[in-house]
């Protein structure tokens, strides 16, 4: 019920890992919810600001809280607020010519691509178990890749390749498996590569993000798309049967 809790063994994630993020999701999808009682976009964006920069804080120097409260309260979720503002600015047209626009795009998402990398090697082993850490060493260079793509679709620079497209239609199915694609993968090619070089370690990435990237393309193709359809169906069907229900 996206309430973040131990597992016997002690360990604060889900069974499955990743499923941490869908706590925070859910939690902001409630506090946005609520922001529709304001009726203005402004007042929503700031409120939200307000509500997480305060958690923060508390998370920061306040008392000892229960386990679920912490969580909700780490800084991470400001990257909420990042993202809400992104998308008051796109909404708003922008007063800049089409070539001043993708070079600055460009320039946004190859210093955020630069920094996430030199970050990953210089904080990659502590930003787990270091929540400020992360939203500077990660949350920082993410904000300036999604800002530098939206710069570019408004300038006229969006991806045509269904390879591409497929790929982000798939990217969250990718999310929830590649962890689990990694590990057997890994553990299979240590069964006839125990000890592996460098080369060998770059080898074993390589083979695991292939990996990873089938799983999630087989997930999203054989279970989310169909999944998905029947629900869409269901519910167009509901519709037809009872067209007083609101859309």
């Amino acid at each position: 019920i996206f309430l973040p809790s131990y597992r016997a063994d002690g360990d604060p994630y889900p069974i499955l890992d990743v499923g941490w993020t869908l706590n925070y999701e859910v939690y902001f999808y409630a506090l946005f919810g609520l922001t529709f009682l304001l009726r203005s976009q402004v007042a929503a964006l700031g409120a939200l600001c307000v509500w997480f920069a305060g958690t923060s804080l508390v998370h920061a120097f306040g008392p000892e809280l229960p386990h679920a409260l912490d969580f909700y309260f780490e800084p991470i979720t400001l990257e909420f607020v990042a993202g809400g503002a992104f998308a008051m600015l796109y909404r708003r047209d922008l007063s800049m010519p089409a070539a001043a626009g993708k070079y600055l795009g460009w320039a946004l998402v190859a210093a955020g691509v630069v920094v996430l990398a030199v970050d990953s090697v210089l904080w990659g082993e502590f930003v787990n178990w270091n929540p400020t850490l992360r939203l500077f060493a990660y949350g920082v260079p993410a904000a300036l890749i999604v800002a530098g793509a939206l710069l570019l679709e408004k300038s006229g620079v969006s991806a045509r390749s269904p390879a591409l497209l497929l790929l982000g239609a798939a990217s969250y199915s990718i999310y929830l498996v590649h962890q689990l694609a990694l590990q057997y993968m890994t553990m299979s090619l240590e069964l006839v590569w125990p000890k592996p070089d460098a080369a060998g370690i770059a080898a074993l990435a390589a083979a695991g993000f292939v990996a990873a990237v089938l799983a999630g393309l087989a997930v999203h193709l054989w279970i989310e798309k169909p999944f998905t359809g029947y629900l869409h169906g269901l519910a167009r069907r509901k519709r037809e049967k009872h067209p007083e229900l609101p859309v």
